[in-house]
């Protein structure tokens, strides 16, 4: 071997020890979790990182298997990684939240040898805290759509709820030959008691009169206040032929409902409500003009009982 080949082959040698080095040193720093197991699912090396996800020495680690380390989640692991030497293929990205309610992404990749897959190399990644902070994400969109859906006052639906569920009930009743109804409410003479006792009486009487239509309703049905001193109750799913005896029947219970005064503070207050009605698809076929018949049915009782008075 000339002087040249050997000069060659020790710069060789020490790239590769160079970058053996390397890779050692970023296998062993890197933040995340990294080892590697043999074929029958012992550890061979894992870093410092993994130790600390797993709870051991690298020293108790090293030599033992999946099972031995991870009894509680062994059922699910051994066979992802036993599939990574199968076939080949690397398993990205796995869930696993252990009983202490740590959260870890798990991945399996194979090692290859001059004869197939002689290893699977394992990724750790601690997400336990993006987990927290998806789950604070969530609560606060459901907040926010509850906000959003929901009549601060009286804890009713809103009008933008009530549209929801009512573009869904004639959805279904266009599917299906059904009928759907809405009732408009209005509380007769509420600007006389807001007047006479203010409007902290008047708050309180909305509540009161939101209690009882919620406490009279059907479970499918749905009670809103849609602003002021307006309610609406759709009900969805009616037989066609049924659903006018079946309207008449909620507005009188609806009015019995109100029958008895309502305490509110010291002060017991009589309410009577104007009732207007819209059926799909008797008065209307599509939401905008089912609720506007409803408004005008309602307004023309209304201004019916005021002649009358």
């Amino acid at each position: 071997m000339t002087r040249s080949m050997r000069v060659r082959l020790l710069r060789t040698a020490e790239r590769a020890a160079n970058h053996r080095a390397t890779l050692d040193a970023f296998f062993q720093h890197a933040p995340a979790g990294f080892g590697l197991l043999d074929c029958e699912l012992r550890h061979e090396r894992v870093n410092q990182a993994l130790a600390e996800i797993m709870g051991h020495d690298r020293h108790e680690i090293e030599g033992r298997t999946l099972r031995e380390l991870a009894p509680n989640n062994a059922n699910v692991l051994e066979p992802l990684a036993r599939s990574v030497i199968e076939s080949g293929e690397a398993v990205i990205g796995i869930e696993i939240e252990n009983s202490d309610g740590r959260c870890h992404l798990v991945s399996y990749y194979p090692v290859p040898g001059l004869r197939g897959v002689v290893g699977v190399g394992t990724a750790v990644t601690d997400v336990t805290h993006l987990k927290a902070v998806e789950r604070s994400l969530a609560e606060t969109n459901r907040e926010l759509t509850a906000l959003a859906t929901t009549d601060e006052l009286t804890q009713l639906p809103n009008r933008r709820m009530l549209g929801e569920q009512l573009a869904l009930a004639l959805a279904r009743a266009r599917r299906s030959g059904l009928a759907v109804a809405v009732l408009c409410l209005d509380l007769d003479r509420f600007k006389e008691v807001n007047d006479s006792l203010g409007h902290a009486y008047g708050d309180r009487m909305l509540v009161e009169v939101a209690t009882r239509l919620r406490t009279g309703a059907r479970a499918t049905d749905v009670v809103a206040r849609v602003g002021g001193d307006e309610f609406l109750i759709l009900l969805a799913d009616l037989d066609v032929q049924a659903a006018p005896n079946l309207v008449e029947t909620v507005i009188d219970r609806v009015r019995s409902l109100l029958v008895d005064p309502l305490p509110v503070g010291a002060v017991e207050i009589r309410v009577d409500a104007s009732i207007g009605v819209a059926i799909y698809p008797t008065d209307s076929l599509d939401a905008d003009g089912l609720l506007a018949a409803a408004d005008a049915a309602m307004y023309a009782g209304k201004r019916a009982l005021t002649r009358v008075a």
